[in-house]
């Protein structure tokens, strides 16, 4: 059977080898401009997305059959239209594809209108305490200061929704992320490709790889961004002497903010160093005469300055807080421990095995995840073979390369019974996803058929991609066990229940339906466990309000022995007599 992580391989290198075919066979096509037809169907595209991502967020639309159909057609039309394209439709072009990622990554707005997740607790005591102290954080790595609990903290204090309200949490500060984000993405692609329709592909390619997904794990990605604009502004300062003062201080204010967001973003210190030595393969061992290439050696005393100030920065951030000795040293430390001593790892026999293969998800999902670094991967391999490669897409996708890499070599290393491919690995992504939008532009102007099958290799990824648990908050909440979902009558029965807890001092019991859900033990083995959605919700206000809960005991068999001091239809509360 083949696992999750062999066919992340296995489509890596099927598409690999498919799209540098394609590379090498296409002829670019040199018709260029913005015709009428072009107009009317950038103006259905823009309605047709915004219908969808209507539907996706007031109904249950989403992973539908016309969900996917509506899916389907826009996501074809934005990629046909990105090539023809001018200056003055790109907006709303960008607009399109705004809407068609709320489709993607959106689902239908709940009806409590809560928003829960990873690190909320640092957000509500920020609201409640009005300071940050550093025993509050989630894990030490987030001090000095959890940057997205703060601003939500702040947005808390400007509007009049709670923190913990779905719309100032989704509709203010996630948007923003997506907007932020899109706009980066799109200014580091046409930077290193100087293609503006690459640039708006590299945007529909970001949102078709579910591990760059920025709503899963907002301070990392958060941190994410500021690392692709520091590093954008570093391409910038080297290869551009005008204002290349400014950019170098835009590139150090943008890392620092980077480090208070996430420890991930330490990681791009090494991108300074990995451009100098790009730089003296590209003079040397492939005889290139490129000025970029030529800009880095000449200045590799101030390119190693700075690769040495942001390590300094990263080493600030390490000393100031204990996260680093604490939560990143650990971990970095069980990585280079398994890569090289896997005698080490624990007792015989004992593995461990990721969550999508403990969850049994299809490997299918693998061609979304690999479909963005497959497209770079056949760009360098067709440039390389052409000797024609440009120097800043050699060093971005080298930089990645060896972080993604790692994971498969630390499991052939350790002999693993799988792949670690943790975030060390999937935060270089988006450094590739310049050079996959670049390769899908020539192949999409490469001819009428190869055209074709580029464009159906993008259709494909669409539907996996929204089926992806790092996209479809169904999906996630089913992997993780079937989380009930949280109804206006959940939340008004839990806070009637909470004031007859505050009354009654004596042991009470609860009798209520349940559902039937699932977990996962490290293992592999499934397990079945018993959910229930008023007990989700006491949960749910005790959290917001910090209040903690007496343990209710489950009642199954109810006798003489016990009263009833509370009754609804689906739950009843019981104190011994």
């Amino acid at each position: 059977m083949i696992t999750f992580s062999k066919a992340l391989l296995l489509f890596a290198t099927m598409i690999t080898a498919i799209c540098t075919s394609l590379l090498l066979k296409s002829k670019p096509s040199l018709r260029k401009g913005y015709s009428p037809p072009h107009r009317i169907t950038l103006i259905l595209t823009f309605f047709l997305a915004l219908l969808g991502a209507i539907l996706t967020l007031a109904l249950d639309f989403r992973e539908s059959l016309p969900y996917y159909v509506m899916l389907i057609i826009t996501t074809a039309s934005i990629t046909v239209l990105s090539l023809h394209i001018g200056p003055r439709g790109r907006g709303l072009l960008l607009c399109s594809i705004l809407m068609w990622q709320l489709m993607i990554l959106y689902d239908q707005v709940p009806e409590a209108c809560i928003a829960l997740g990873e690190g909320t607790q640092m957000t509500r005591f920020m609201v409640k305490n009005g300071v940050w102290e550093f025993g509050a954080a989630h894990n030490p790595s987030y001090n000095p200061l959890p940057t997205v609990a703060f601003i939500i903290t702040a947005l808390d204090y400007a509007t009049s929704l709670p923190w913990y309200n779905w719309f100032l949490v989704f509709s203010v500060f996630y948007l923003s992320l997506i907007v932020a984000y899109d706009l980066t993405i799109f200014s580091l692609t046409k930077e290193v490709t100087g293609s503006s329709t690459a640039g708006i592909l590299a945007i529909l390619l970001l949102t078709l790889t579910p591990q760059t997904n920025p709503l899963m794990h907002p301070y990392q990605w958060s941190g994410n961004l500021l690392v692709l604009i520091s590093s954008l502004m570093f391409i910038r300062a080297v290869s551009k002497r005008r204002r290349a003062e400014n950019a170098k201080i835009c590139m150090i204010v943008s890392f620092a903010s980077a480090m208070l967001a996430h420890a991930t973003a330490g990681m791009s210190t090494f991108l300074p160093f990995m451009a100098i030595m790009v730089g003296y393969f590209s003079l040397h061992a492939l005889k290139s005469k490129e000025p970029s290439a030529i800009a880095v050696v000449n200045l590799r005393s101030s390119v190693l300055f700075t690769g040495a100030l942001l390590l300094v920065i990263a080493l600030a951030r390490a000393v100031h807080t204990s996260g680093y000795v604490e939560y990143i040293l650990p971990s970095l430390s069980a990585f280079f421990r398994e890569l090289f001593f896997p005698e080490a790892i624990g007792p015989a026999g004992e593995a461990w095995y990721p969550l999508y293969e403990r969850a049994g998800i299809n490997p299918i999902q693998a061609y979304a995840w690999v479909l963005a670094p497959s497209l770079a991967t056949a760009l360098i391999l067709t440039d390389l073979l052409k000797k024609k490669v440009e120097f800043w897409h050699l060093t971005l996708y080298v930089t990645a390369i060896v972080f993604i890499a790692s994971a498969y070599l630390q499991a052939a290393f350790s002999h693993a019974p799988t792949v670690k491919f943790n975030r060390l690995a999937y935060v270089w992504i988006p450094f590739m996803i310049p050079m996959g939008a670049l390769a899908l532009v020539r192949v999409l102007k490469g001819g009428r058929l190869i055209g074709v099958v580029s464009l159906a290799l993008v259709l494909i990824a669409a539907p996996i991609a929204t089926h992806d648990p790092n996209v479809s908050w169904r999906q996630y909440a089913e992997i993780r066990g079937g989380r009930a979902t949280l109804s206006i009558a959940d939340l008004t029965e839990a806070h009637s229940l909470l004031q007859l807890l505050d009354n009654v001092s004596e042991k009470l019991y609860i009798r209520s339906l349940e559902c039937k859900g699932y977990a996962y033990l490290p293992s592999g083995e499934r397990v079945e466990v018993l959910r229930n959605s008023l007990e989700e919700a006491l949960n749910t206000i005790a959290f917001i309000h910090d209040i903690k809960l007496p343990k209710l005991q489950k009642l199954t068999i109810v006798d003489r022995e016990f009263s009833k001091v509370y009754d609804s239809e689906r739950s009843s509360v019981f104190m011994s007599k």
